[in-house]
């Protein structure tokens, strides 16, 4: 009996995640290129007058509203900008550039970014004489993020940084990449359509020019590394940000003590006296001084700093009682850490776009170290966020890159001993795709390579990842081989982990407590997986 399977919906070459090399070297999880003929409103400067006194405003700071509200304003004006002018008739490519790299005299052209500039302010200022829109003042130079950021890996590193440890930061930094990203995308779908046009234009001969993309913001981000496969050690450090120690020495606060809160304004005299008897302690007239006063409100307003989301650490039965062996892992980190959870969309939509870039940029060899150095570093990245990344929520990721990622985990993360993919289904190996019989015989029935518990958790995940990709595709159902050998991987991992807690005879750390946790809840998740999987097939059936 034949092994190999007919391709799946995840085995073939309309993907540049499984098989760029594909006949028509298509690219399915690319954006769709616009087919009307003016996707954005046409634009002009504004008049001579109004631009001055525009310059003036800003420079002077004469804004008469809130610096909130001033800041709210300016980025739905900058959104308003990239939804009806669109990013390339816009600019936006040199608006939001980091002054470290384009202060350079000289040629800009793609290649160029990757050398950072050593001139001095001075001659940052002689190389835009004569430009009358540039905007002078503190603001608009020395304290604005574009001097302050080295690059936008470091920018991106410290705010995935603030998402687990500074919660309140992260609100605004969230802001501001879902702008950036919102940015960057449109950008990328506009020049794919103006190489889509210059094609036709030549009479559709040869491949799709990438002159324009070549030049959009994410190209020019990733070309701002020294070397391409240094840039994807960075882009990948940077995606993986959890606020850890290492993280935290890799990515410093852009802006000098952000994560205090505003100062208090200095109150009047008058407000100071009626400050002083409102904080008067009389609980017969139900005056009950600043007791009343919200500690949070209070720290934000006397720029004191604000308190790291982590906790005091749980004991193993208060942890246990909290979250039992059948909760959803997900959902506890969320309740942990709402802010790690919300940045895995920004992490993942980001990825996705590196992803398009390099692989449109003819770039395979660079596609395939992109996703091992992803995969590498997720194996090392603690519990929760390998989780959140790895799992079959609602994300960006088309699931042809999920297929590649999987593959790449698998690989790190089984025996050296296990059935090799090529033996089972060489076609599906060759064009990068999971099937069931690899699943069945290659993955599913294995430990991990080591008897940690954390190592043994995530190969858990990974293969519950996989059976609900495959079955969410329609490209597997149940047999009692499929059966059985998802559950012996279950009782061959819960056995491996044993051997560590009966060699060490100590007390587990709160580590091996979690990853004992997520190992029970990803084991009952596969055996009810398989029940629902069972249950439908036999449906199906009658």
């Amino acid at each position: 009996m034949s092994s190999s399977s007919p391709p799946t919906p995840l085995s073939q070459s309309t993907s540049f995640y499984s098989a760029p090399d594909g006949e028509d070297n298509s690219t399915a999880a690319s954006s769709p290129v616009h087919t009307h003929l003016f996707p954005y409103r046409s634009a002009r400067p504004l008049p001579r007058e109004l631009r001055q006194h525009c310059q003036i405003f800003l420079e002077e700071q004469l804004c008469t509203a809130d610096e909130l509200d001033v800041a709210v304003q300016a980025l739905a004006y900058l959104r308003g900008v990239v939804s009806v002018v669109g990013p390339v008739k816009a600019d936006i490519r040199t608006a939001v550039q980091f002054r470290r790299w384009s202060r350079r005299s000289g040629h800009r052209g793609h290649g160029n970014d990757s050398q950072p500039s050593d001139h001095s302010d001075d001659s940052d200022q002689g190389n835009h004489a004569g430009d009358e829109d540039r905007l002078s003042g503190r603001l608009a130079n020395d304290s604005s993020l574009w001097s302050r950021g080295q690059d936008f890996w470091s920018v991106l590193g410290w705010a995935m940084n603030c998402s687990v440890l500074h919660p309140r930061r992260w609100t605004y930094w969230k802001a501001w990449l879902d702008l950036m990203l919102d940015a960057m995308d449109k950008d990328w779908e506009e020049r794919e359509r103006l190489d889509a046009e210059a094609h036709q234009a030549a009479g559709t001969t040869g491949d799709v020019p990438v002159t324009a993309r070549r030049e959009s913001i994410v190209t020019m981000y990733l070309d701002q590394q020294t070397g391409r496969r240094g840039s994807f050690k960075a882009v990948i450090k940077a995606l993986l940000a959890d606020g850890g120690p290492i993280s935290s020495a890799a990515f410093r606060e852009v802006f000098d003590k952000e994560t205090r809160g505003p100062k208090r304004k200095k109150p009047s005299s008058s407000s100071s006296s009626r400050k002083r008897k409102r904080e008067t302690l009389d609980l017969e007239n139900d005056e009950f001084g600043d007791y009343l006063v919200d500690d949070e409100d209070e720290c934000a307003s006397s720029g004191q700093s604000e308190p790291s989301t982590p906790q005091k650490k749980r004991g193993p039965d208060e942890r246990t009682a909290a979250t039992g062996p059948g909760d959803d892992d997900a959902e506890q980190v969320g309740l942990d850490h709402p802010g790690l959870v919300e940045s895995v969309w920004v992490r993942l939509r980001l990825f996705r776009l590196v992803s398009l870039a390099t692989h449109t940029m003819g770039r395979r060899g660079e596609l395939d170290d992109l996703y091992s150095d992803l995969a590498s570093a997720l194996k090392l990245a603690p519990l929760p966020l390998f989780s959140l990344i790895v799992s079959q929520r609602s994300n960006p990721l088309p699931p042809e890159a999920h297929v590649t990622l999987l593959k790449e985990l698998f690989a790190l993360l089984l025996p050296a001993s296990h059935r090799k993919p090529a033996r089972v289904d060489p076609d599906a190996e060759d064009a990068g795709a999971i099937t069931p019989p690899m699943l069945r015989e290659c993955f599913a029935p294995y430990p991990a390579n080591t008897v940690a518990a954390d190592d043994n958790a995530k190969l858990s995940l990974v293969t519950e990842s996989a059976v609900q990709l495959l079955w969410r595709c329609g490209a597997v159902e149940y047999t009692e081989l499929l059966g059985q050998a998802i559950e012996r991987g279950i009782e061959a991992r819960e056995a491996k982990t044993k051997k560590k807690r009966s060699a060490t005879k100590a007390r587990m750390d709160p580590g091996d407590i979690l990853a004992h946790e997520v190992l029970s809840s990803s084991s009952e998740r596969l055996r009810l997986l398989l029940e629902v999987m069972k249950a439908t097939a036999t449906t199906a059936v009658d």
